[in-house]
Parts: C-alpha cells; sequence; structure tokens
C-alpha cells in the first residue's frame, strides 16, 4: 500500500501573526530562586500551555524561541542548585526528544486512502490504480517515458495524456459514445482508486450473478451520479445517510470526495463497510499482502484464494452444461493471499508478484525437494543473438510434483492411468535437472531444447535410447525417416528428417503440409539438446567461452534488475524480436509498420521475468525495460 497523495500537509514557517505577538516573545517575569531559561522550557511542555499548531509544526521551530502563554517557576535550593539545574535540563531534552520522535513519526507514517475504507472485507481481488503518481512515480514515469518519440519535452505530458485518452475514449464507441475524457471521467481519477470483485450478495439482487464489482474512486469532488447514468431514467434512495442512485442493477453513490460506482449490493456493501469500519484495509490478510511490497506503486492487485475459489465454484454452477468444481480447495496446499505490484524505476517498468509459501495440507501427498536456485549452466550455452531464452531449474521434479497434485483429482488420475500401461511418466521426466528452451534469430530462425542430467554418463544413456528408439522407426517406415550423423566442434549430432507423417501415425496419404520435418539431438557434456531448424544444434555448440547470452551486455543489464541466481527464468531480447518480425512482415505491411508502430518499441530493451523464495515469501519479478541512454 502506498501514502494517500490525496492529503498533503503544510509544513511552512510559523504563523507572523504568532511571531510578531508580544505574549509569545517568550520573555516571563522570572520567580525569585527560579532559573528563567529552564522555567521557560518547562512551561513549554506544560499540558494547559496554548501553541499555535503552525509553529509547532515548522521545521524551523527548534531554532525559534519556544512560544508560550503562562509559565511556572521552578524552584531551585541555594544548596545543589547546579546539581538541580542538571535534572530539570535533563527531563526537558527528554520530553523535547521525546516530542520530537513523535512528531516525526506521525508526520511520515503511511495512511490508509480513504477510498479503501469503502471496499468490502470479502472481496476475491482487489486493484488498485493511482493515476495521482504518488511518491517518486511521477519522476520515474517522466524518465521511462521520455526514451519515446513525442515525450522528449515532459513540460506538456499532462496534455499529451489528455489527449491521448480521449482518443482513446473516442475511438471506443458503443457505450462510451457522447462520454468526454476530461469532463466526465479524469474528475474520478484525482487519487487513489479501487476496483474490487467479489462473491454476489444474491440475496439483494434480483438477478443472481456469480460476482458483484465495485469501483471506488477519490474524485475531485465535484462529480455527480448523474454523468454515469446520462439520459437514463433512474430512482434514488437514502441508505447509510448517502444518495443511493440506481439504474436497473447498477448504482452510484457520492459521499464527499469518494465516488462508488457498481451493482446495486456491491455498492452498499461499500456504505456499510465505511460505515462499520469494516474495510478490507483492516483485515489481516490484506495488511500482510500490502506490508509485503516496498516503496510507491502505480497499480497493485491483491487477491485472497479462499473467496476466489468460492467464487469460481458460484460461477461454474451457473454456467450452462458445467460440471461442479473437479477437486476440494481443502485438499491442495495454497497460499492464503497474493499481491502483485506495478512501479515504474526510470528505465524500466517492474511488476513484483509475492504470496506466502502455503504448508502442505494434511491430506496432501508427499511432494520431492526442489533444488536451491543456482548459476545458470544453460545460459552459458546460448548464443550471445538469442531471441528468447527460458529456463527451469529442477524442471524434473517440478514435473513429478504436478503429476502427484493432478493424480489427486479423480478426474485427471482417470486420465493418467491410462498413460501408465503404456510409459511410466515419472521415468520419462525424473533424470532430468534443469530444463531450458533457447530461440535464436537471423535468416534461420531455430528452436532449442536443453536438458540438463545429473551427469554426463546420464545424458548419454538418454541419447542411447532415443537412438534405440530411432532406429525401430526407421524399420517400419524407411521411406518415411532418414537419419544421419555430422560432427560440429567435436560433438556428434544427429539429424532425423521425417518425410511422410502419416506412415508413422499409421494414417494413409498424409504429408507435412509445410515439406519434411527436421529434427536433430546431440549431447554436449551433460546436456541432451533438441533442435528444430537448420542449424538449430550448431548454434549452441559453436558458443565459445565469453560470447554466450549470459555474457550479452544487453541480457546482464537487464539480469542486473532482477534475482541471481533464480529458479526460473524467461528473457526476450526485444530488438533481436523486432527483427524477426520485419524479416516476416509482408511488403505491403513495411510502410505501416516501419512509420506507425515500429518508433514506439525500438527503444525497449528487454522482458525478463524470474522467480525466487526468500524466507517465508514465493517472489517473482517481471521487468520490462528501455535501453540505456
Amino acid at each position: 500500500m502506498t501514502d494517500d497523495q490525496t492529503q498533503r500537509y503544510d509544513l511552512g514557517r510559523p504563523d507572523p501573526a504568532v511571531e510578531n505577538d508580544p505574549t509569545m516573545n517568550g520573555e516571563m517575569d522570572a520567580a525569585p530562586g527560579a532559573v528563567a531559561p529552564v522555567a521557560s522550557a518547562a512551561a513549554a511542555t506544560a499540558p494547559d500551555a496554548a501553541v499555535s499548531p503552525d509553529a509547532a509544526l515548522s521545521p524551523d521551530a527548534a531554532f525559534t524561541t519556544p512560544p508560550a502563554v503562562a509559565t511556572t517557576a521552578v524552584p531551585v535550593a541555594a544548596s545543589g542548585g547546579s546539581k538541580g539545574r542538571w535534572f530539570v535540563a535533563l527531563a526537558v531534552a527528554v520530553v523535547a526528544i521525546g516530542a520530537a520522535i513523535a512528531g516525526f513519526m506521525l508526520l511520515n507514517a503511511k495512511t490508509t486512502p480513504e477510498a479503501l475504507a469503502y471496499v468490502p472485507a470479502d472481496a476475491a481481488f482487489v486493484f488498485e490504480i493511482r493515476p495521482d503518481l504518488p511518491g517518486d512515480q511521477m519522476e520515474q514515469v517522466g524518465k521511462f517515458i521520455a526514451h519515446f518519440p513525442g515525450f522528449a519535452d515532459l513540460s506538456t505530458i499532462d496534455q499529451k495524456v489528455d489527449e491521448a485518452f480521449t482518443r482513446l475514449v473516442r475511438n471506443a464507441g458503443g457505450s462510451g459514445a457522447g462520454v468526454d475524457y476530461v469532463t466526465d471521467i479524469k474528475p474520478w481519477l484525482n487519487g487513489p482508486l479501487y476496483i474490487a470483485v467479489r462473491k454476489a450478495d444474491t440475496a439483494n439482487t434480483s438477478v443472481p450473478t456469480p460476482f458483484g464489482g465495485l469501483l471506488s474512486a477519490t474524485t475531485n469532488g465535484a462529480v455527480t451520479c448523474a454523468s454515469v447514468f446520462k439520459d437514463q431514467a433512474t430512482t434514488t434512495e437514502t441508505y447509510q445517510g448517502t444518495q443511493l442512485v440506481s439504474f436497473g442493477e447498477s448504482a452510484c453513490a457520492i459521499k464527499d470526495r469518494q465516488g462508488l460506482i457498481g451493482d446495486i449490493a456491491s455498492v452498499k456493501a461499500a456504505l456499510d463497510a465505511k460505515a462499520s469500519g469494516n474495510g478490507i484495509g483492516g483485515s489481516a490478510k490484506y495488511r500482510a499482502a500490502t506490508a509485503a511490497l516496498t516503496g510507491d506503486h502505480l497499480a497493485t492487485m491483491y487477491y485472497d484464494f479462499g473467496s476466489y475459489f468460492d467464487l469460481l465454484k458460484d460461477m461454474m454452477q451457473t454456467m450452462p452444461g458445467a460440471s461442479a468444481m473437479p477437486f476440494d480447495l481443502a485438499t491442495m496446499s495454497l497460499p492464503a493471499w497474493g499481491m502483485i505490484g506495478i512501479r515504474a524505476e526510470g528505465d524500466a517498468i517492474v511488476m513484483d508478484a509475492k504470496a506466502p509459501i502455503p504448508a502442505p495440507a494434511t491430506s496432501s501427498p508427499s511432494m520431492l525437494p526442489l533444488p536451491a536456485a543456482h548459476k545458470s549452466e544453460i545460459a552459458a550455452m546460448a548464443p550471445a543473438d538469442a531471441v528468447a531464452y527460458i529456463e527451469g531449474q529442477g524442471a524434473g521434479a517440478g514435473i513429478q510434483n504436478m503429476l502427484t497434485a493432478l493424480r489427486t483429482i479423480p478426474e485427471f488420475d482417470a486420465q493418467l492411468k491410462s498413460i501408465d500401461g503404456v510409459v511410466d511418466l515419472r521415468t520419462v521426466v525424473g533424470w532430468v535437472q534443469d530444463a531450458g528452451v533457447i530461440v535464436t534469430g537471423g535468416d534461420s530462425p531455430t528452436a532449442s531444447v536443453v536438458l540438463l542430467a545429473s551427469d554426463e554418463a546420464g545424458a548419454a544413456e538418454k541419447a542411447g535410447s532415443i537412438g534405440t528408439v530411432i532406429g525401430l522407426l526407421t524399420l517400419q517406415a524407411p521411406n518415411a525417416v532418414s537419419v544421419h550423423d555430422t560432427t560440429v566442434n567435436g560433438v556428434k549430432v544427429t539429424t532425423i528428417t521425417i518425410t511422410d507423417i502419416g506412415a508413422l501415425t499409421g494414417g494413409t496419404d498424409v504429408v507435412s503440409p509445410t515439406g519434411p520435418i527436421e529434427l536433430s539431438y546431440a549431447v554436449k557434456g551433460k546436456a541432451l539438446i533438441f533442435g528444430i531448424g537448420t542449424g538449430a544444434i550448431d548454434k549452441l555448440v559453436n558458443v565459445q567461452a565469453g560470447a554466450s547470452l549470459a555474457d550479452d551486455p544487453a541480457f546482464k543489464h537487464v539480469a542486473a534488475r532482477g534475482v541471481s541466481p533464480s529458479g526460473a527464468t524467461v528473457y526476450v531480447a526485444i530488438p533481436k524480436l523486432l527483427d524477426v518480425i520485419e524479416s516476416a512482415m509482408p511488403a505491403d505491411q513495411l510502410a505501416t509498420w516501419k512509420s506507425d508502430i515500429k518508433p514506439y518499441l525500438e527503444p525497449l530493451e528487454a522482458m525478463y521475468f524470474v522467480t525466487e523464495s526468500e524466507g517465508d515469501l514465493a517472489e517473482s519479478t517481471a521487468i520490462l525495460s528501455v535501453k540505456p541512454n
């Protein structure tokens, strides 16, 4: 959660009227035997002292004479007077320091946005959008969009944004016809905006629906529900002391600066939440979720798994022909909540997702432990010009755990048992440690899959098994399958060419519409590599030390923002992807592509996604970065 930026504090200098008031100049008549400076300081802390709020909040207050109205002399005995002064001075110092700390905490404490107080606690999803760009987000968004055409001059950014959204609303048509962004929509976007999705309250609606929705917006204080229901015959009632305007099953209510729009039941639930003080902001789950995110954000999304599954059950029951949910939530090990936050960081848009790691359900089958995240061996095999790269560490154990979980669902278990008689799926994937997918571009785009065994002997053994299967296929259909071996950089590469799929599948006259299918595989160290496309494996086995994707400056630049090492990684080199798209684009579309689309994509550098586990939280980070200036 971010601070409510709709509230501002004026921490200016003290009121001149107070400074010029002769009764506030700190002068007083000291009683006999009193120490005047000490008496003045003590009087300033007296409960009955009348202190100007502006003076109390002034950052310069510590350097001005403390204001005082009533004074009380502090008698000090003639004997031991010096000692008494020290005791009084120490007490005053302690009080002053305590007051300063309390004031600092008060002024810097995060506040709950008023719009959140209206969000019902039973919401399954809560989306927070910050059009007010809180904290440092205004500056960071400005730095990010300055990389794109037309946004170098940020002095007119508000006008450009208004123009862009005006065109968007105008072009939307339909229900948006006749709606103007600046006059009808923008006044609703003057602070935090929340969109909540909750299970429908069928007791308070005449049209049963699986879910209800609510928009709680911080407005400019001048909006009305008339703009929501333009030219519609509405009805009005008073609920929780607030006028509620409705049309059909939709409703609108305005309370102070807060605007509420949604189905009637959800708007009433919002007013109830505000009146009782039981909004979702006070729930333990939501507090834990917001605490997991740090810093200011452009948007967040919170989800409650329990409420979500209740909503999902209701939705399935209302779908024609849909059966009941095929699994019981109680048998699954799911986190209590999840939170996603999106923020700008100058040269990147960053999305963080966090959720608590759940304890295994009592009825859950035992799962295989996943290996700790470690330095990638596959990234060092990928060529530096790779367009896309995906890696999953502990892939074999992860797949086995997924199969174990699916077997707890009767419908899936029946299908898996039908496969068990043909092949043992655990044996097929159990040997895999890490797995990766590498896509390359250039004149001949290729795709490769890399599977790491625990050692070189394991990889060679699996390659031998594949060779046996291929030998059987060539005996079955000698005219449909051909095999040949080559040596590339000291690595044996076996290529299989399939000219007639039908001969292998039992079909008749089935030939690949795009011509022969070419697959290849090879073993390099403990990696078993499969390639699709001409020279797919050649590109990998020819990678030299220091010239891999792991050494590429663009990859290293974006990877430095994420987590290293990471249990899962996804990387897309956007400039290289644009080259692939452009090379495959029809000639009649190139001009439009180069003038209207490509200029707005060229500043982008990469998309990057990583995961990690830290303490009791599972975390993932997605990054969209622009090229460094």
